[in-house]
């Protein structure tokens, strides 16, 4: 199979793990990192008792069972923030195994809860952008997108005097997108010199800092 690229930048090393299977890509490295999260209006997740607390993804599905928490979501299928979420949860609700097997997914009741969990979606989209967006154009309490995104809403709501969201991390079910940067290696020398410069340049001092100013952090701290 032909891969027509020299470099490969997913949004999650998830997808170089089960994409890569004849391990062809090289020197992947995370260029900046952003958890998926619950962007939560404000006064709900202060009457939801979410705020100054730690949050779990049972407390989440209590609220949603209750009929007291509905959110925005992007497709599971279609975008890296949704998979991941939906992954997270099951991780969750597993008890956070090493890993999740075919036989972990016949656990008796899983389907049930995520089933329950996922009623709780509003709205979906096919992008974390447009669901942002779609999110500041509507009337909705909470949205699980990144991080970054959930400080590029709160700096609009803002700008409109608009109520701001409270992030809730899910403590047994968060998710990380790395954004790792890999070269495809065709055997060609110089084009393996030239991604090595352009990945130096990216974890540079100077554009980290410009990367950080976006929203996205470059470290797990």
């Amino acid at each position: 199979e032909t891969v027509d690229y020299d470099a490969v930048w997913p949004a999650s090393s998830l997808w170089l793990t089960a994409g890569d299977t004849q391990y062809r890509v090289k020197h992947a490295q995370s260029i900046s990192i952003t958890p998926v999260v619950f962007g939560i209006r404000q006064g709900l997740a202060e009457e939801l008792g979410f705020v100054g607390t730690e949050v779990s993804v049972s407390d989440l599905l209590s609220a949603i069972q209750a009929g007291e928490l509905e959110f925005c979501m992007t497709s599971a299928t279609q975008s890296n923030s949704g998979c991941s979420a939906y992954i997270g949860f099951l991780y969750a609700l597993l008890g956070n195994p090493d890993v999740i097997t075919s036989e972990n997914l016949q656990t008796p009741g899983l389907a049930e809860q995520i089933t329950q969990l996922l009623s709780g979606v509003d709205r979906s989209s096919g992008s974390s952008d447009w669901l942002k967006d779609m999110f500041l154009e509507g009337d909705y309490d909470a949205m699980v997108n990144y991080e970054s995104l959930i400080i590029s809403a709160n700096q609009e709501l803002e700008e409109q005097g608009r109520e701001p969201l409270y992030v809730v991390y899910p403590y047994d079910g968060l998710s990380i997108s790395d954004s790792p940067l890999g070269y495809v290696d065709h055997g060609e020398k110089g084009q393996e010199e030239a991604f090595l410069k352009v990945q130096e340049y990216l974890m540079s001092d100077d554009v980290q800092d410009q990367i950080q100013k976006t929203g996205r952090r470059t470290g797990y701290e």
